[in-house]
């Protein structure tokens, strides 16, 4: 009877000590599961701290880009006032220099006309220019050309003194400037050569400042396109977004990406 209920407990714990190993072995590859699934869960916390991170780290710069975006607008526009301002002041300088070059220009052509027409009449023949032709009194002629209007100089700079060839030249007359007459002068030929020069000489300096003042306008030019280039690329390398829109280039809400 003992044998016979010895062996049914022995018959009945080998199946019950099977099914405890079986039960520990999947509580251990249940135990191993959660451990991986813990190591997972870290891991994707971790990268969301990295992309928290990150995302945080383009909003800065994103903000800074903006701000720098907006000095630059407010550069540029200052700048293109002041342009404007400059701009505006130089054409004024430039009309009024204009202005002084034609008028110049006006006066050295009456000048030379002048002078071709006072060239013209000095080259008259003394016979043309006899007291009896001329009408003018023997006591009212000059007194260095006998009326003539013309006479011979010891050197070829004739009235223009200074130096010259050692030659007998003729020329109009220094005294009374062709006219003959003692009282009733012509033109001063040698003054009107040294006003000839002289307007040469400011029609060259008109020219100069104009030239500078062309050069300065295109120099102001050159300027408010390198600073508009640069601007363009500062908003090419923002993403291709307007500053004033606002928003990161990595899709989030504005100031306020979304993780």
């Amino acid at each position: 009877m003992r044998d016979s209920m010895s062996n049914t407990n022995t018959n009945t714990e080998a199946p019950l000590e099977r099914e405890i190993q079986q039960l520990r072995a999947e509580a251990e590859e249940l135990l191993a599961d959660v451990a991986a699934l813990k190591a997972e869960r870290d891991a994707a916390l971790a990268e969301n701290e990295a992309l928290r991170a990150a995302i945080t780290g383009s909003a800065e710069q994103s903000a800074k880009l903006r701000t720098a975006l907006r000095e630059a607008d407010a550069e540029l526009v200052a700048l293109g006032e002041r342009w404007a301002s400059k701009n505006e002041a130089l054409r004024e300088q430039l009309a009024d220099r204009e202005d002084r070059y034609q008028t110049a220009m006006a006066a050295w052509d009456a000048l030379r006309a002048e002078v071709a027409a006072l060239k013209a009449s000095a080259a008259l023949s003394r016979r043309d220019l006899a007291w009896s032709i001329m009408g003018i009194d023997p006591e009212e002629s000059c007194r260095r050309c006998g009326g003539l209007g013309r006479r011979v100089y010891g050197s070829s700079s004739t009235w223009r003194g200074g130096p010259g060839g050692q030659t007998m030249t003729p020329g109009v007359c220094d005294l009374c400037w062709g006219t003959g007459h003692a009282k009733r002068r012509g033109t001063d030929l040698r003054r009107v050569e040294n006003e000839i020069a002289a307007l040469r000489a400011e029609v060259a300096a008109l020219k100069a400042e104009r030239d500078a003042a062309l050069a300065e306008n295109e120099a102001l030019r050159a300027g408010r396109d390198a600073l508009l280039a640069e601007n363009a690329n500062m908003i090419a390398s923002g993403g291709g977004r307007d500053p004033a829109v606002g928003g990161a280039a990595s899709g989030g809400d504005g100031d306020n990406p979304r993780p």
